[in-house]
């Protein structure tokens, strides 16, 4: 069977008491006053094996049992045991108040307990309570509290401050005991507590006690002072510009009334482009002090300095920041930045234009007559029925709005064309009903030295034989044109480039910025159908 090793549960209570400082001490110095109290409960397990062998609970190496049992004869079973357990002050008065000391005693009595259930609405938890029972029993009366745990303290108990740390509000607790009288501990195979659930039965012989332990804390201090409250400002808020517009911006710095002193602070202005900050200078306004160095504010002064930037092809911002320089906290970081947005009035990309030139061929094969024709192109641009088509597009390099380009490519190019009635034949030409799109095959990234790029696509022009009459007695008419008649086919294709150019501010500072931009852009180029070719496909 495994045995449970003592465990140091800490039920804390706490109580916040704010004192008035006594009359006649100075009140231009902060007095030590109490800050803080906590009401603690830890306790001292011990367990005996099915074997009759007390158990090491403390883990000190020496066995634990208590005081008058025959396998615990030997005083250092149950003689002078230490329990230790570290306190701490909430965060929230850490933030508020320097510590000066922390007092750690046993003994408390009802004046404190009642005042803590006045303050906190409820007595000290029940550590028996689990959810389920009645919720009057989930805490203590004093009276509760005091019979079950205050006055039921451990023969030689004492309690006692053996370290702290100030600076983080710590306080290490030690109790001293003897394991006895037994009679004040309580047994613990019939005194179950939620966490027990892992160990629901236990074997006869085995044994297991627990001595409660309480303790009381206090902690003194004094209000730390206030920290400055400096803010930052810039206006205005927003503007819109065109890439490369100089822009002017008025940033005002100060410290807020409140304060008992001047103090210092560190001001700075930045240009943010794609997320990185870069460095502005601020100009000094109305006799405002150099910035590069941290300047002095009175309580309730502000300067005042100018922001010049310049607008880049994309939106931007310009941020502003006071930073404390005597002391590391600000009473309100909130307003310790500011920023305002440039809006960019986006222009079309200047993207190289693309001319769409369809080449025919006729298909080998017997003309009308009959007679066996190989295939030859037509003229450009000109088709008839039966013939394969190549379609290619010609997109000349894009020149980019400033800077250098590094790169282009055409990133995708789709080819649009009439599609075939599906109840087109030789016999019944019926006209072209909707259109095809299919992607036209295109070429690699290309350096900024290519001038020009292609794309092509091939196809069948089936869909029509106009300037070859056809009658149809089905429908009773003719249904192709006497004359040449021209259909659309249009490329649409998209151009994808990357440049660089290179900006510096006003204080000589230059930086390189990289932008990838895209457009997408159509090419139409009417394909003019001038009769019927070879028929497809004969011997």
């Amino acid at each position: 069977m495994r045995m449970r090793k003592v465990t140091a549960l800490l039920l804390v209570l706490a109580l916040l008491v704010s004192l008035v400082p006594a009359a006649g001490f100075a009140q231009d110095q902060p007095q030590e006053q109490l800050i803080w109290r906590q009401v603690g409960l830890a306790y001292f397990d011990v367990w005996k094996h099915t074997s009759g062998e007390w158990q090491d609970s403390d883990g000190d190496g020496v066995k634990d049992g208590p005081k008058g049992d025959p396998n615990a004869s030997d005083p250092s079973y149950w003689q002078n045991k230490k329990a230790r357990a570290t306190y701490t002050l909430p965060s929230s008065l850490l933030e508020k108040y320097k510590v000066t000391r922390i007092e750690v005693r046993g003994e408390f009595g009802q004046e404190e307990y009642d005042a803590y259930v006045a303050l906190q609405g409820h007595g000290y938890p029940n550590p028996w309570w689990r959810l389920g029972m009645d919720e009057s029993a989930k805490y203590y009366t004093w009276a509760r509290y005091r019979d079950r745990h205050y006055d039921v303290k451990p023969e030689n108990f004492s309690v006692r401050k053996t370290d702290e740390d100030l600076s983080k509000g710590t306080a290490v607790a030690q109790w001293q005991l003897n394991l006895a009288p037994k009679k004040y501990a309580i047994n613990r195979k019939e005194n179950r507590f939620p966490g027990d659930e892992s160990n629901p039965n236990l074997a006869n012989a085995v044994e297991g006690w627990r001595w409660w332990l309480p303790v009381y804390i206090e902690w003194y201090g004094i209000p730390k002072e206030v920290p400055p409250d400096f803010y930052a400002k810039i206006t205005p808020k927003q503007v819109q510009a065109d890439p490369g517009q100089k822009l002017t911006f008025t940033a005002t710095f100060g410290l807020k009334q409140g304060f008992s002193k001047p103090s210092r602070a560190r001001l700075s202005a930045y240009h943010v482009v794609n997320g990185r900050e870069y460095p502005v200078t601020l100009e000094p306004e109305s006799g405002a002090p150099d910035p590069k160095n941290p300047v002095e504010f009175q309580p309730g002064q502000e300067y005042k300095y100018k922001v010049s930037v310049t607008a880049q092809d994309e939106d931007s911002k310009v941020m502003v920041k006071i930073n404390p320089v005597d002391v590391s906290e600000d009473a309100d970081w909130s307003d310790n930045s500011d920023e305002a947005l440039i809006a960019v009035i986006q222009q079309q990309p200047p993207t190289g234009s693309g001319e769409l030139v369809l080449q025919a061929y006729s298909y080998p094969g017997k003309d009308l007559r009959g007679n066996y024709q190989p295939s030859k192109p037509r003229p450009v641009n000109t088709a008839k029925w039966s013939d394969d088509v190549t379609a290619t597009l010609t997109v000349k390099k894009p020149r980019p709005p400033r800077g250098t380009l590094d790169w282009w490519e055409i990133s995708s190019a789709k080819l649009t064309y009439p599609k075939q009635h599906p109840s087109f034949s030789f016999g019944r030409p019926l006209p072209p009903q909707g259109t095809v799109t299919v992607n036209m095959k295109v070429p690699g990234r290309a350096d900024p030295d290519t001038d020009e790029l292609k794309a092509t696509a091939k196809f069948v022009e089936d869909w029509a034989m106009d300037g070859f009459p056809v009658y149809s007695m089905i429908d009773g008419k003719q249904l192709t044109t006497e004359k040449p008649k021209d259909y659309p086919v249009t490329a649409t294709y998209t151009v994808r480039y990357r440049y660089h150019y290179v900006v510096c501010d006003e204080d000589g500072s230059c930086y390189t910025i990289y932008v990838t931009a895209e457009d997408t852009r159509t090419a139409t180029q009417n394909l003019k159908v001038t009769g019927a070719g070879t028929v497809p496909y004969a011997s």
